[in-house]
C-alpha cells in the first residue's frame, strides 16, 4: 500500500536517525513527525507534499539542509523549523501562502531567506522571533520589494533585496533520482 501521510510523531525523539528516504506520493507531513530528531543532517522531501504540519522539523538541530520540490507546498506549520540552529539559508517555495506561528523561531544561523512569490505569505505570530531577523537578508522579486518592505514582520528583515526570477534547476540526489528543485532549501 502506498503511502500518502507521515503520521504525527513518527520518528519523534529518535536521536540515531541520520538518514531517510521518503517515498513519492506523499502529500502531508504530520504534526511532530521529525520532532527532535537531533543527529538527521539533511533530509528530501518529494515532490506533492501540500502541508508540513506543527512542529514537523522543531528542535532537529543537526540539520544542514532541507530540500523541497517546487511545486504544491501550501503551508508550514507552527514552530515546522524551531530551534534549526545549524540551518544557514532558507527558500520558501512560491505556493506557500502560509507559515505558522514559530516557524523559524530560533534559527539563529539563517541569516539569507529568499521567495520568489510577488504576495508575501500570511504569517503567524513571531514567525522569526529568537533569530536577529534585523541582522538577515530577504531576496523576494524585485518589483515585490516595496510590497514586503510594508508588511508586518516581513519588513522586519535588516536588508530586502530585489531579485529576477529564479529558474529550477534539475539537480540529482545522491540515490540518482533526478529532480527540479528550488523551494525551501535550508543549506
Amino acid at each position: 500500500a502506498q503511502i500518502d501521510t507521515l503520521s504525527a510523531w513518527t520518528f519523534a525523539g529518535c536521536p540515531a536517525l541520520i538518514e531517510i528516504l521518503l517515498p513519492q506520493g506523499i502529500t502531508a507531513i504530520n504534526e511532530g513527525a521529525f520532532y527532535y530528531c537531533s543527529a538527521l543532517p539533511t533530509i528530501a522531501l518529494p515532490a506533492g507534499i501540500e502541508n508540513l504540519d506543527s512542529f514537523a522539523f522543531a528542535g532537529c538541530n543537526a540539520i544542514q539542509s532541507i530540500d523541497f520540490m517546487p511545486e504544491n507546498l501550501e503551508s508550514i506549520g507552527r514552530y515546522a523549523f524551531y530551534q534549526n540552529t545549524l540551518a544557514t539559508k532558507v527558500s520558501i517555495p512560491e505556493t506557500t501562502s502560509y507559515i505558522g506561528d514559530h516557524a523559524f523561531d530560533g534559527c539563529i544561523n539563517a541569516s539569507d531567506f529568499t521567495t520568489d512569490r510577488e504576495m508575501p505569505a500570511e504569517l503567524g505570530e513571531m514567525v522569526f522571533a529568537n533569530m536577529n531577523v534585523e541582522e538577515k537578508s530577504l531576496n523576494v522579486p524585485t518589483e515585490s520589494v516595496a510590497i514586503y518592505e510594508a508588511t508586518a514582520q516581513w519588513q522586519d528583515f535588516g536588508k530586502i533585496n530585489g531579485i529576477s526570477a529564479v529558474e529550477d534547476v534539475t539537480i540529482e540526489n545522491k540515490f540518482g533520482v533526478a529532480f527540479e528543485q528550488y523551494n525551501l532549501l535550508i543549506t
